[in-house]
This record gives C-alpha cells, sequence and structure tokens, in this order.
C-alpha cells in the first residue's frame, strides 16, 4: 500500500497547482508556497522518501534553516502544512 498513490497515476503536481490557484494569499506569497512545495517534493526525492513521516519534515526545516531566513523558512513550512492538510480528505476518498 506505501506506493498507492503512485501506482494509481496521482499527479502531485496537478494538484498542487490547483490547491494554489485555490487559496486566497497575494501573489508574493503564493510564489513563496509554490516555492515551498516543491522545495520538500526536490527533499524527498532527494532522500529517497516516499511516505514523510515528522522526522523527515523536522530534518527538512533543518536543512532549511542553513540556508533560508527564519521567514522563509516559517513560510514553507506553513505551505507544506496547508497543502498537506487540504490533501488528506483526497487520500482519504482514494484509500476507502
Amino acid at each position: 500500500m506505501k506506493n498507492y498513490l503512485i501506482e494509481k497515476d496521482f499527479d502531485i503536481v496537478e494538484l498542487q497547482e490547483k490547491y494554489l490557484s485555490y487559496i486566497d494569499v497575494s501573489k508574493r506569497t503564493l510564489e513563496t508556497y509554490d516555492m515551498g512545495i516543491k522545495q520538500f517534493a526536490l527533499y524527498m526525492r532527494e532522500n529517497g522518501i516516499v511516505k514523510p513521516t515528522r522526522d523527515d519534515v523536522i530534518s527538512y526545516r533543518e536543512e532549511l534553516k542553513a540556508n533560508h531566513s527564519v521567514s522563509t523558512v516559517n513560510t514553507y513550512l506553513i505551505a507544506l502544512r496547508n497543502f498537506s492538510a487540504a490533501l488528506l480528505p483526497l487520500v482519504k476518498y482514494i484509500l476507502s
């Protein structure tokens, strides 16, 4: 079941685009959210993460801290948390 969503041609990029077109934020915030979500996807890919855990997100945060301002780190994590929360009902529906 670990790769269920991938096996079903689950298009995370399309979902990200739809999510970003739905939220009501400024253009600059939208661009930052987009970058934050993409950065986490890249981090997952580079580290072979298929099903991220809390520890993975903490490691990602620590990596961000080394290269970004506190404000950017916080915004990236907020984007990731909100995107994940928006996906949760969809994932539950698909898996039911």
